[in-house]
């Protein structure tokens, strides 16, 4: 993730860029507003920290332009200050900043850029997605490609309730509006009636129609999140990231609950050792193996 830093104080600069090495991130200090925007316009940023008040421009214009250069429009930029002036930070605000930190608070600061760096982490998994465009077929499944998950792309809903029986995937992405006769509605219908993990599979939404209406109904029939057409890069990887993290979640909870379940059947809680139920089964096992192989087998109990 590269970082771009205004700040005229030397020596606050270089105690951010320090924490921010010491992270493992590149950030690239400038002393005033005019070399940040110049930077900008050469290279794209990824993340933008600026004080109140840098060496040629206040933060209010530096922060107005930046929105202006292409590829800024959604970028966060942080405001950092050891002034909380009200007025002046409500028009710091409304000119485009996305959050303010005082000048003590380096290590929220650095806390918050490591966690919006975990964005930039590579994802895996697999996806259906369910679009009869082939124009929109390819913009998403090369978004998706691009951080690392594998698109099965389906021109139906037909075919893509078919996929789905017989895979398992970690996402299905399903347009409302299809060709053909099932709908995008009724292939999430379907999918939420099957029984275990398999009908739980998250599943976003995409949509032409950007109607309240349209959208609780979707929410309602199954659908875990929903986006608009045309699809923005940004969004859409955001909610995937979100609803495939949801999963993982759900993945590891079922499991430490299955282990759980596992060690309060089979074993004894206070010592942790196998209890009479497990080592009924382990005796049953071994007498059918002793069976099968034709040999002889012996019972040692010990009673402590």
């Amino acid at each position: 993730m590269r970082i771009l830093c205004v700040e005229g104080n030397k020596t606050f600069r270089s105690i951010l860029e320090q924490q921010l090495v010491m992270e493992g991130l590149h950030c690239h200090c400038l002393s005033n507003g005019g070399e940040g925007l110049d930077a900008a316009r050469q290279l794209l940023f990824d993340f933008v920290c600026v004080s109140l008040f840098p060496d040629d421009m206040q933060a209010t214009h530096f922060i107005q332009q930046l929105r202006k250069i292409p590829g800024y429009q959604h970028t966060p930029i942080v405001l950092f200050t050891s002034e909380y002036d009200e007025k002046s930070l409500t028009e710091v605000l409304k000119a485009g900043a996305t959050e303010v930190f005082h000048r003590h608070a380096v290590e929220e600061l650095v806390t918050f850029i490591r966690r919006y760096n975990s964005r930039y982490e590579p994802l895996n998994g697999s996806v259906l997605y369910v679009e009869d465009s082939l124009v929109q077929q390819q913009t998403v499944s090369h978004i998706l490609g691009s951080v690392g998950l594998d698109v099965l792309c389906v021109a139906s809903a037909e075919e893509g309730w078919e996929r789905f029986q017989q895979n398992t995937y970690d996402l299905l992405i399903v347009d409302v509006v299809l060709t053909g006769d099932m709908s995008g509605i009724r292939l999430v219908n379907n999918v939420r009636r099957q029984c275990g993990d398999h009908g739980d599979v998250p599943i976003l939404a995409v949509s032409a129609y950007d109607e309240p209406s349209r959208r609780i109904e979707l929410l309602n029939r199954g659908a875990n999140d929903y986006v608009c057409k045309p699809v923005l890069q940004d969004e859409l990887i955001a909610r995937v990231r979100g609803l495939i993290g949801q999963k993982r979640l759900l993945e590891q909870v079922r499991s430490e609950q299955a282990q759980t379940l596992h060690r309060f059947e089979f074993l004894d809680s206070a010592t942790e050792l196998p209890n009479r139920k497990r080592l009924l089964q382990i005796l049953e096992q071994e007498m059918a193996r002793a069976v099968k192989h034709k040999y002889f087998s012996a019972l040692l109990y010990v009673d402590l």
